[in-house]
């Protein structure tokens, strides 16, 4: 029987993980159960290092969970282009899932022009992945949940390009 102090630190671990991380934990752990006798030291063992697993996902969170408790963490990210703006050497994208919306910034002066103008090619209903940094926005947003940050974007996938919807 493995120890309840190692099932404690195991349970504590997991509260403190972005919840695709927690469904993939827990999916690994029952996967493991079911083809291996007497598991569960082998399965923390697993479970313990996965990051290079991990890495290869579509996104460490949603759109809608980002808060100002987020800000300074490095996320990935992946959905649709809502809107995009340019403002001079600034290119604001709203990245839509089916939890909520994020406002993406691409910062010249912080990412380089290539970025930049890769992320001003978008258009609405792409879908793309990005990786960035959370921070608190200057003019915040009331209206939405995640009104109050914004990602510093510095990496851009584009996993789909579309066509101009008609609407």
């Amino acid at each position: 029987e493995f120890p309840a102090t190692a099932w404690r630190a195991w349970r504590e671990d997991l509260e403190h993980r972005p919840l695709q991380e927690q469904k993939f934990r827990i999916f690994l752990c029952i996967f493991v159960v079911e083809r291996i006798n007497n598991p569960l030291p082998k399965v923390f063992a697993l479970v313990k290092d996965w990051s290079k697993t991990i890495k290869y996902m579509y996104r460490t969170t949603t759109c809608g969970a980002l808060r100002l408790s987020h800000v300074g963490e490095e996320v990935t990210l992946a959905g649709w282009v809502q809107k995009a703006r340019r403002m001079g050497g600034m290119t604001f994208i709203d990245l839509r899932d089916r939890y909520g919306i994020t406002q993406l910034v691409f910062n010249e002066a912080h990412v380089g022009e290539a970025l930049v103008s890769e992320a001003e090619k978008l258009g609405r209903e792409y879908v793309i992945q990005i990786t960035g940094t959370v921070a608190e926005r200057e003019n915040k947003n009331p209206k939405l949940p995640t009104g109050d940050i914004e990602i510093a974007v510095s990496s851009l996938r584009i996993l789909n390009p579309a066509e101009v919807p008609p609407f």
